[in-house]
């Protein structure tokens, strides 16, 4: 009888103990989607915008190749530099022109044109309407036009094959030009997207961790809850209440999110991660369209953003968002985003042992691209937060953070030491051990443990994209034939390679 009862508290422990197991994986499970679900949804939305930017630009640059591949092959390479040169200041004179033509029309009193753009005297003179603007340019377009081609035909009509080529070229810049167009409008879109991926960080929160944990929920409405007030099992009124909060935080904008994560999480936006000065401006820049000003810069604009923007910017000048800014803002976004999501989840949602791979690939993303600053505060946020010592990415994320140092040229003696201390955990980590140390005998033999360990000798693709291995490969070249990634000279396939770069 007693073995028996003894059975059965062992059997009731090993339930209690399964049950205990079974919330601890939900709840892991749930901490991994807590932190990766918005940070993923963002950063697919951001990649998708720099990838149109990229196709718009690339076929801009295509259609520019097809008119003027053919006339620039019968020129030297010198020769199409300074053409090119030339035609585009042709090319940038039509605004120029465009305010001679509008004053030979004007009165003796009014000689100046509104549409200097960025002069000194242009501050003092109010600018004509983007529509305004435009029935004026029809009427003088084609003198303006002509003008242009009379200096084209002066400058090298004594050259065909030049003026071939400046007509060519002037042709291709005459195009219409879509890229800033769907710069302009994918920055309203990003920013909305920001956006969203906040008020998501903070609707977890409210969520998970309890629907006061940000403060008081606004009050219900009778007729939300005649609605909704049945559904208690989905939390219909609880669900509705938080996104009214949300809603709430979303419009406060910049100074309320400072505040709530300072507040709630003990962090400061500003020197959390990503130029916040670059991110307000954006936001700033985007309300500026969203007013229906026609692209012009106005006081509101003006106030919103840092005096050091302002310089040189005039009221009612054109606010124009270029490819080149596009990609500046994205690049900032996608940093304040990883490391405000980092922070914020890790104060409510801490747990030992957390998946921080999308995280830890955006980081190695940034080295690829040559961001190396951005890529080090990335790995210096997540071994403030998540990635402790006993952390499965441990080793990865500090020769990353390391490899960033040395890049950067911030590798002093205390990092020397902590590199030289340090003890990789596996085949794997040793890679990049021996990679950070220079030490290319072993990283050889590092190589060829992990392969052996994973059957990896067969696609060897995955050394070429670790930033650190390509710069081993850089510097040490024979490393390519002794990792395998290019043929030995000795081999058939290296024959053929030879043959491949001579034809």
């Amino acid at each position: 009888m007693i073995e028996d009862q003894d059975q059965g508290t062992a059997d009731a422990d090993k339930r209690t103990e399964a049950k205990e197991d079974g919330r601890t994986e939900r709840r892991r499970r749930g901490v991994n989607l807590v932190i990766t679900s918005p940070a993923r949804i963002f950063l697919d939305d951001l990649d998708k915008s720099r990838r149109l930017v990229e196709i718009a630009e690339e076929d801009k640059e295509k259609g520019r190749s097809s008119l003027t591949r053919r006339p620039a092959s019968k020129l030297k390479v010198s020769d199409r530099v300074a053409i090119e040169l030339q035609v585009t200041t042709l090319a940038k004179s039509r605004s120029r022109r465009f305010s001679a033509k509008m004053s030979e029309s004007s009165g003796p009193d009014d000689t100046k044109s509104p549409n200097q753009e960025n002069s000194a005297e242009s501050a003092s003179i109010y600018p004509i309407a983007f529509e305004q603007r435009f029935s004026v340019a029809a009427m003088y377009a084609e003198e303006v036009e002509k003008s242009i081609w009379d200096d084209i035909r002066q400058l090298y009509e004594s050259d065909e094959n030049k003026f071939a080529f400046a007509a060519a070229y002037y042709t291709s810049l005459s195009r219409p030009d879509l890229t800033e167009i769907l710069a302009t409008s994918l920055l309203s879109s990003a920013i909305h997207a920001f956006e969203a991926y906040l008020g998501a960080l903070v609707r977890t929160a409210l969520t998970v961790a309890g629907p006061n944990s940000l403060g008081d929920l606004p009050n219900l409405p009778f007729d939300i809850y005649q609605r909704y007030g049945k559904n208690v099992q989905s939390n219909d009124v609880e669900r509705w209440a938080i996104d009214r909060r949300v809603e709430d935080f979303v419009r406060g904008g910049y100074p309320e999110w400072r505040e709530t994560f300072h507040r709630w999480s003990g962090f400061d936006l500003d020197s959390n991660g990503g130029d916040w000065k670059v991110i307000r401006e954006a936001i700033a820049r985007k309300k500026t369209y969203e007013r229906g000003t026609g692209g012009r810069i106005d006081p509101e604009y003006l106030k919103s953003i840092d005096d050091s923007q302002a310089e040189g910017l005039h009221p009612w000048g054109d606010l124009r968002t270029s490819p080149k800014y596009f990609r500046s803002l994205a690049d900032e976004l996608e940093l304040a985003s990883i490391c405000t999501g980092l922070r914020w989840t890790q104060h409510f949602f801490p747990h030992p042992n957390a998946d921080i791979s999308l995280h830890l690939e955006r980081g190695v993303e940034l080295e690829r691209r040559g961001l190396w600053r951005s890529a080090m505060t990335v790995f210096d946020a997540l071994l403030d937060t998540f990635v402790h010592s006993d952390h499965e990415s441990y080793g990865i994320t500090k020769i990353n953070q390391w490899l960033c140092r040395q890049e950067l040229g911030l590798e002093d003696d205390a990092t020397r030491r902590a590199i030289d201390s340090f003890k990789p955990s596996n085949a794997y980590i040793r890679i990049g051990h021996s990679a950070l140390r220079r030490e290319w005998t072993e990283l050889v033999d590092a190589v060829k443990e992990y392969n052996s360990q994973t059957g990896g000798g067969t696609d060897l693709y995955w050394m070429n994209r670790m930033p650190l291995l390509a710069r081993a490969m850089r510097e040490n070249p024979s490393l390519k034939i002794a990792l395998g990634v290019a043929p030995s000279l000795g081999t058939t396939g290296g024959r053929r390679s030879r043959k491949r770069r001579r034809r």
